[in-house]
């Protein structure tokens, strides 16, 4: 059985991260979610995301294509949850390519053969995460 693994943090889940998700099921038997804390989140992103960690999880776990989702890394760039899962494969989306070079680097010194690649942006850009946080963001101005 080939495993997939993904990193992300699922804010506000839509028809994109589905995208994602689906294309890199399409690369193994098993998909892997490797989900950010809000803590990483905040350390990686410099805002806590809009839907609460266990929002997010349980988002992720209502998808019949998710067959797994755990808690990423407490500090980014320790790998540690690659050694636990032992992916065949690592999906990354199309904006994440700081995360393809440090990955890379940490693979290619710990001589660990996975094939990592890159899913493509979904059609609609209009569902992008930033974009729909945005919006959330201009509906909370209004109120004020």
């Amino acid at each position: 059985m080939k495993t997939v693994m993904v990193f992300g943090t699922f804010d506000l889940l839509h028809d994109g991260h589905v995208h994602f998700l689906s294309e890199a099921k399409k690369y193994g038997d098993k998909l892997v979610v490797a989900l950010a804390s809000d803590s990483v989140v905040v350390r990686l992103k410099g805002r806590l995301p809009i839907d609460s960690f266990e929002r997010r999880l349980n988002n992720l776990k209502s998808l019949d294509l998710v067959d797994d989702v755990v808690t990423g890394d407490k500090t980014p760039g320790s790998w540690g949850v690659i050694d636990s899962i032992h992916p065949d494969s690592i999906a990354l989306g199309y904006d994440q390519k700081k995360l393809a070079s440090e990955l890379k680097v940490f693979l290619d010194r710990e001589k660990i053969p996975i094939q990592v690649f890159f899913v493509g942006p979904y059609r609609d850009k209009s569902l992008h995460s930033s974009v729909l946080r945005g919006k959330i963001r201009c509906q909370e101005d209004v109120r004020i």
